[in-house]
């Protein structure tokens, strides 16, 4: 999960801090899920993931394919 949602960010050229000023939180935030230190709920995923352009479901699917 933590190299799908760096992946993520990386694929869309952006660093933590311009993530957590897109979702209105700090880049600590991001850098703390990225590492596996703080978890996302599911409405904070769905978020993330709509900001970045990924549709949250098949996200989701990836995530849990690759556990």
């Amino acid at each position: 999960m933590l190299a799908i949602l760096r992946g993520l960010r990386e694929d869309a050229g952006l660093t933590t801090r311009q993530v957590g000023k897109m979702l209105g939180r700090t880049h600590t935030f991001v850098s703390r899920y990225e590492l596996g230190s703080r978890r996302l709920d599911a409405l904070e995923l769905a978020e993330l993931c709509e900001k970045l352009g990924h549709d949250p479901v098949s996200v989701f699917r990836r995530i849990v394919r690759g556990r």
